[in-house]
């Protein structure tokens, strides 16, 4: 069996796990993956893709929450959304989680961020909460709205409790709105513009901006920080042994390189197009992840201490530089068919749900397996998604700060001819 049909075999597999029994927590995980792997085209990365599961897991917790004896949500630490003993019920609960994740899952994947003949998120969501026996009446349109939903009704203690996650994550850095001050184009051109307009995703406020606006969580300009500008131009992905390569200058073998592929110099020679607006170029997703609020964590440097990894230029002017490039090619001739299994699930082609997403689906598959009930399932996707959520929040801080070499890069200044 090649690669490609056991990895389409596992992923089957997964995915019949979990689709009976359900709880309705991992049927709103499901649907929440559904539209990660959809916004792919929005370049949604895996940072990204961690807040957004981790906040609508937080909506739902909070909301579960009203209705459990012991626990309190994030943003009720008094308890006051309580409901008394006799509402507690899987009912109340699996109605309230319904709800706060409908509000949430709209608010980060809004109408209109999506190309035709792609239905919109609402869409979908419209007819999962309908699949599940609840009524579009009992949602609400606009934030106020939300805010001022009765907390004597499940709907409305969903709704209340997941804008209020909402409001929030209003400021936490992560640019999701697209109103900060956007950065300057982080690739050389003479374009006026700031490429960081077309870089991203759609926004909640305006889902199509203008090429003027800066998209949703891209770099932004702010106090005491330096947006992202890579050390080394663009180099040319393609294989040496078949074709000349161009593009393939290194000012610093030591830092990370972004690429162009062959659309994207097609586009620039054809003149259809500049750095910032053709497809095929690389940017460095999110470089500003670093300044996200963390969940559990104080901030992405709280251990930065206690890391025992090499300052910055340790490869510079050493021998360990070729011996890591020697290992590298080593490693890639002995990978065995276990590994080249992992390389190809984990690659995240189109339509992947990203790692983040990757977790989603074992945790379903936890669930059904382990037969969960509603409030396991409530306590366990949240828990996991804000892990996962500061885990991506200190490995983009790391990338940042070290601005890592890609192995493509090291190997090709070592063994060029």
């Amino acid at each position: 069996m090649n690669r490609a049909l056991r990895v389409t075999a596992f992923v089957a597999v997964l995915g019949c796990a979990t689709s009976a029994s359900a709880t309705v927590v991992s049927d709103w995980n499901a649907a929440a993956l559904a539209e990660v792997r959809l916004s792919k085209a929005l370049r949604n990365g895996p940072p990204i893709v961690a807040r957004a599961l981790a906040i609508a897991h937080t909506c739902m917790y909070d909301a579960w929450a009203a209705f459990a004896d012991v626990a309190v949500g994030t943003t009720d630490s008094s308890g006051s959304r309580r409901r008394p003993a006799n509402e507690r019920t899987d009912e109340n609960k699996a109605k309230a989680i319904s709800f706060a994740a409908y509000r949430c899952l709209r608010n980060l994947y809004p109408d209109g961020s999506l190309p035709p003949p792609l239905a919109q998120p609402s869409v979908r969501l419209n007819t999962m909460l309908l699949s599940l026996g609840y009524s579009l009446n009992e949602t609400c349109n606009t934030d106020q709205d939300c805010r001022n939903s009765s907390p004597e009704t499940a709907a409305g203690l969903g709704n209340i409790a997941a804008q209020a996650v909402i409001d929030a994550r209003r400021h936490d850095g992560s640019n999701q709105y697209g109103d900060l001050t956007p950065a300057p184009c982080p690739v050389p051109t003479p374009w006026p513009l700031p490429c960081a307009a077309t870089a991203y995703g759609q926004t909640s406020a305006h889902p199509t901006p203008r090429l003027d606006e800066v998209w949703a969580y891209s770099d932004y300009v702010a106090a005491d920080y330096q947006p992202y500008v890579p050390t080394n131009p663009l180099m040319g992905y393609c294989n040496p042994l078949v074709v000349v390569c161009e593009r393939q200058d290194i000012v610093d073998p030591n830092h990370w390189q972004p690429l162009i592929f062959s659309n994207g110099q097609a586009c620039l020679d054809s003149g259809s197009g500049t750095e910032e607006t053709c497809p095929g170029i690389q940017l460095f997703i999110a470089p500003h992840w670093e300044r996200v609020t963390p969940f559990a964590l104080t901030s992405a440097d709280q251990f930065d201490d206690i890391l025992t990894i090499p300052p910055p230029d340790y490869l510079k002017n050493s021998g360990h530089y070729h011996k890591n490039v020697d290992d590298m090619i080593q490693f890639s001739r002995s990978l065995d068919t276990g590994r080249k299994l992992i390389v190809e699930y984990w690659a995240d082609g189109p339509s992947s749900e990203l790692p983040p997403g990757h977790w989603g689906l074992f945790a379903q598959f936890v669930s059904q397996r382990d037969h969960h009930t509603i409030d396991q399932d409530a306590k366990m996707f949240f828990a996991m998604h804000n892990a996962s959520f500061d885990a991506g929040i200190v490995a983009w801080h790391i990338k940042r700060k070290y601005n890592g070499v890609r192995p493509i890069t090291a190997i090709r200044f070592v063994k060029r001819g």
